[in-house]
């Protein structure tokens, strides 16, 4: 196990601090050697200027030995001449064998300086090549040692299991501090792929598994919500055929199967809808729309059903407004919300339906004077398939998505649904959407 590694104990030093470390060496051995080289060049400069002083005074010396009454002359020609002689001397010297055609190695004056020279700088090269193969040695060594911890992490990545949390074991501690430990380091890049990688998958797993679990609800549900109107189906087809009945018998059997046949017809397609709201396969796109003619549209769609109860539907005006919102979908979510709001007032009722805004949110407030739902049920009501307990709504048909699949969407587009209500007086529903 990692935790019986003593990791901890390998990441005691930063990897800002080491590599901070070997900038500093670095640079103060080039430094050094640099100084070094430096004062070598100019112990041999001033070699060189000694031998020059002596030469010219030998010369010197030569001509005042010579010309006593020229000393003068002779000192003030060596320290400011023109060169205008240097022709005259150049043939001397060629006709004697010297002059810049004779081998520097064949001076005797300068043959001394030539083994001093390539000793130093023999000397120099060495210290610079120590310098450089130490820093080289230094720095690939550490680059092993970083490399080692990345493989050491991505070998129980894959052999342990890399999706435990990592904050809270004392296993993927390590991870945790490990992140820190390259923050700000030369391998930043590769660690932070790798913990992004790991927490993704993390994530995706996460994912899967509850995906996983709301796929075995949603089949347990639809099996539940199917049971029953086919069970009527079923009986009432076999009274119908096995069954000597009166015709007036029949036709109310006849009609019963018609309205489970219907019930079972909405069922379904608020089953296909859910179970692709659920796996993804609606594809929720925001673009800019005009959210009233949203509202009226959903509004046009439940009005024969509010016709049928005598039921008066206000809209308050308001202007035009352009918000990111999915136009079908959103729709969907306000025609579920009317629709519920129609089941549960009583005939000759009142809905009303405004809109508010805020700085980040457009709200939609939908409010009626119906039966009112119990607070302990705000939030069951929008459960999948939860109808409540009240025998008015016993009494309504109805399969209990309408709300699941209102605050779903508006979910899936940043919104949300709130419900405030009494019992006996109505409920208020709020939908928000984001206006950004």
């Amino acid at each position: 196990m990692l935790k019986n590694m003593n990791l901890k104990d390998g990441l005691s030093v930063k990897d800002d601090y080491i590599m901070r470390r070997v900038i500093v060496y670095s640079v103060l051995s080039v430094l050094i050697v640099t100084i070094v080289f430096i004062l070598f060049e100019y112990s041999r400069l001033h070699k060189l200027y000694e031998h020059q002083i002596k030469n010219t005074q030998n010369i010197a010396g030569i001509l005042i030995e010579k010309y006593p009454n020229d000393e003068i002359d002779i000192v003030n020609s060596i320290y400011n001449s023109d060169y205008s002689k240097v022709s005259t001397g150049e043939k001397a010297f060629k006709k004697f064998g010297y002059g810049l055609e004779n081998k520097m190695s064949n001076d005797k004056n300068f043959s001394l300086y030539l083994k001093s020279f390539f000793k130093e700088s023999f000397f120099i090269f060495l210290m610079m090549f120590i310098v450089v193969i130490g820093i080289i040695y230094y720095f690939i060594r550490y680059i092993n040692k970083r490399l080692s911890k990345i493989y050491f992490i991505v070998d129980k990545m894959s052999q342990e299991n890399y999706l435990k949390d990592t904050t809270e074991s004392e296993e993927t501690g390590y991870l945790v501090e490990y992140n820190e430990y390259f923050k700000e380091g030369i391998f930043s890049k590769i660690n932070n792929c790798l913990y992004e990688l790991n927490r993704s998958l993390k994530i995706k797993f996460i994912k899967l598994e509850k995906e996983k679990e709301s796929v075995k609800s949603l089949v347990t549900d639809i099996s539940h919500q199917l049971k029953t109107p086919l069970a009527s189906l079923k009986l009432y087809n076999t009274l119908l055929i096995e069954e000597e009945l009166e015709e007036d018998e029949a036709n109310e059997f006849l009609l019963t199967n018609k309205a489970s046949i219907n019930k079972l017809e909405n069922l379904i397609n608020s089953l296909v809808n859910i179970s692709r709201l659920e796996i993804s396969m609606i594809n929720i796109k925001k673009e800019d729309n005009d959210i009233k003619n949203t509202i009226l549209n959903a509004v046009k769609s439940v009005t024969p059903k509010a016709k049928s109860k005598s039921i008066t539907l206000n809209l308050n005006e308001f202007n035009s407004r352009i918000i990111p919102h999915d136009k079908k979908w959103t729709e969907e979510s306000i025609f579920n919300v009317l629709d519920n709001a129609v089941k549960y007032t009583q005939v000759n009722g009142e809905i009303n339906i405004s809109v508010e805004e805020t700085a980040n949110f457009f709200k939609i407030i939908i409010e009626d004077n119906g039966i009112g739902i119990e607070k302990s049920e705000f939030n069951n009501i929008f459960k999948r398939f939860y109808r409540g307990s009240a025998d008015e709504i016993e009494s309504v048909e109805g399969s209990g998505v309408g709300l699941y699949l209102s605050r779903k969407i508006l979910e899936e587009q940043g919104g949300n649904i709130i419900v405030s209500s009494k019992v006996g007086i109505g409920s208020k529903f709020s939908l928000f959407l984001t206006t950004m």
